[in-house]
């Protein structure tokens, strides 16, 4: 199917999959709103990939939180190869793939694992990688990404990425090639309009579609059977009505409501296929087959395929190569569409079919989203998952079960302790703003002991956000209510207290600096690397550099 008005942006990818043809790999990310046409743009590039073999993956965002899921589904059809990579790597790829034990995440063995596994693939075909909905990729997998994308040169690779603009999630992307996508020129977007819609629109109408749908392909193609039926369209808006677009609700919004009312449409059964599809983001039939069952909502049907007919009719579902949605807008309108019970219900029938072996931490997820108040025993599964997370480096993915963990827990100190654990992987994974938050919920219900390793991850948080003249105080206080209950664990917040003081503006921590300085030279001299390096910057700030040099030398 020709796409209009894309003359520029075809040719670029065109481009791109020329060059990656030809043994010069190239990165580009294809980004604009909802509905503009990315994930046309990226079906034309990967139909016009003649010779080249296509690996995929659409990112949904219920699974954004499980660590290196996106990487596992992309790589899928390339595993094979791994039998072939160092050691090293192999290792490092079959440790957060689940698949070795033991074995400590690397994060740099990771990417190069990934690296290798994608240029020896390109030697034996030229490979397409197309990564879409790529906002809704947990943030390890878009990491690695990125990481091969700034290493991708004289290799039959091309890496494709489709980013919805305004959803976050895609910050790691940020210094790659970029292409921005957005509405089609107004003859473009009047022709699809005249093409969408059973009769033609009266000219002032037409207009004004095209000027409040902003030349959006998705708004003008699902709106336009709507407004041609609608008799308010027959003609211009009377005086005093209400517009009938954009102005009203904001364009993905609005989108949703429609696709909302086509699946209200459907029969029951179909409704919960619908639902249970939007619930389980694997796609898997048989699994989603056994959930109907459990849920006694397969309509009568001889798989779920059959029952899936009507949505696949009403072009809202696809069935190859697994069960989906054909936009993902329909996913999130079917699961916010629906009330909170039927969510629950569904999640719950989920859980029962998903294998706790293989899929331990998935399951965990849908107990929690069933779960309908307080749960401790399911919590300290949730609790039980996030240490797997963490073994693999899947560090966000640690954040989020810990934080399920806590919404399971009553309010109180264990609520607290629980919203404290879940701070540490949010930082590790680079990202200070969620983990400041944790850190503000749990405050009122910690301990001392809390409250000294809050206040520490706080300033860490600050530091990465480049806010050290805000840390400083806080981790040199947190010292300082330390240093009686553990000198060690004192004499290191002291050390990343240094630190911070070293990139924050002087003038600002100036006297904070000099406190410290006091505080370290009344510790007990100790023979750690740390605490030599502490008492020669303390006595710098204090009496000079010829006094802090023997300790200086000695660290």
């Amino acid at each position: 199917m020709r796409l209009l008005g894309r003359a520029d942006e075809t040719a670029a990818l065109r481009a791109l999959l020329d060059r990656a043809g030809q043994g010069r790999s190239g990165v580009l990310v294809v980004h604009g709103e909802a509905g503009v046409g990315k994930t046309a743009l990226l079906n034309d590039a990967a139909a016009r990939a003649d010779g080249f073999r296509i690996a995929r993956v659409d990112g949904v965002e219920s699974e954004r939180e499980l660590g290196y899921a996106g990487l596992h589904r992309l790589l899928l059809p390339l595993l094979d190869g791994t039998a072939s990579l160092p050691a090293p790597q192999r290792d490092a790829l079959g440790g957060v793939f689940g698949l070795v034990a033991g074995v400590a995440p690397d994060r740099l063995l990771i990417g190069l694992a990934v690296l290798t596994l994608l240029t020896d693939a390109g030697l034996e075909q030229p490979l397409l990688c197309v990564c879409d909905d790529a906002q809704w990729l947990d943030t390890e997998t878009l990491e690695v990404l990125a990481f091969v994308g700034r290493r991708l040169q004289a290799d039959h690779v091309a890496l494709l990425f489709g980013v919805r603009d305004g959803d976050g999630g895609s910050s790691a992307l940020r210094d790659l090639p970029r292409m921005h996508v957005g509405g089609l020129p107004d003859d473009a977007a009047h022709r699809l309009l005249d093409a969408a819609g059973p009769r033609r629109l009266d000219p002032e109408v037409a207009r004004r579609v095209v000027a409040e749908t902003r030349g959006n392909p998705l708004a003008i193609r699902e709106l336009a059977g709507d407004l041609a039926r609608d008799p308010r369209t027959g003609g211009p808006p009377a005086a005093g009505e209400a517009p009938p677009l954009a102005e009203r609700l904001p364009l993905g919004r609005l989108i949703e409501e429609r696709f909302r009312r086509q699946v209200a449409a459907l029969p029951p059964d179909v409704r919960t296929l619908l639902l249970v599809v939007a619930a389980e983001p694997t796609g898997n039939a048989h699994l989603v087959w056994r959930a109907l069952h459990r849920l006694e909502a397969t309509g009568g049907a001889s798989g779920p395929h059959a029952l899936a007919a009507p949505a696949v009719a009403a072009d809202l579902l696809v069935l190859r190569p697994v069960l989906g949605f054909r936009h993902p807008l329909i996913r999130s309108g079917v699961y916010a569409g629906a009330d909170e019970a039927e969510r629950r219900r569904v999640h719950a029938a989920l859980a029962a079919v998903t294998d706790p072996v293989a899929d331990g931490d998935r399951r965990a997820w849908h107990l929690a989203a069933a779960a309908p108040g307080p749960d401790e025993e399911l919590a300290r599964e949730l609790e039980r998952s996030a240490e797997r997370a963490r073994a693999r480096g899947g560090y966000a993915a640690q954040s989020a079960l810990l934080v399920q963990a806590a919404e399971l827990t009553p309010s109180g100190p264990r609520h607290a302790a629980r919203l404290l654990a879940a701070a540490p992987g949010a930082l590790r994974a680079g990202q200070p703003v969620p983990a400041l938050e944790l850190l503000d919920r749990a405050g009122p219900d910690l301990d001392e002991d809390g409250r000294i390793a809050a206040d520490r991850m706080r300033g860490t948080g600050y530091i990465q956000l480049g806010r050290s003249g805000d840390a400083v105080p806080l981790l040199l206080g947190a010292a300082e209510r330390t240093v009686a209950r553990d000198r060690d664990a004192a004499a290191d917040l002291l050390v990343e207290t240094l630190h911070a003081t070293t990139v924050a503006n002087w003038e600002r921590c100036r006297d904070d600096a000099r406190r410290l300085a006091e505080v370290a030279l009344s510790l007990e001299p100790g023979t750690r690397f740390p605490d030599l390096l502490l008492a020669g910057h303390a006595e710098h700030l204090a009496r000079g550099g010829a006094a802090a040099a023997p300790a200086l030398r000695r660290a």
